[in-house]
């Protein structure tokens, strides 16, 4: 899978995995039923749609692949603009 920049320039590199797991964490508080239930890798894994392992390589290195980035932003609800600015809009600088 590549995924294409402004100008369908191809985007490689990482970027932080952080602001994904924030905004899943985000997702989940609204989203969730029990005010009890704790947010976890599973519960990100299942939102993202990836097996709990892929969640927790990203995790423990603290970054996900460009080609990755647009999927989890989607599947997360919003658009990596959103959570990578810096990264994902950098040719239109």
């Amino acid at each position: 899978m590549t995924v294409h920049g402004i100008g369908g320039t191809p985007l490689e590199g990482w970027v932080p995995f952080a602001p994904a797991w924030e905004q899943g964490r985000i997702r989940w508080l609204d989203e969730r039923t029990n005010p009890y239930e704790p947010w976890s890798i599973k519960r990100m894994a299942k939102i993202v749609g990836v097996n709990e392992r892929t969640i927790t390589r990203w995790n423990g290195r603290g970054q996900i692949n460009a080609d990755y980035a647009d999927l989890v932003a989607v599947r997360l609800g919003t658009h990596p603009g959103l959570l990578w600015p810096e990264f994902w809009w950098a040719e239109c600088a």
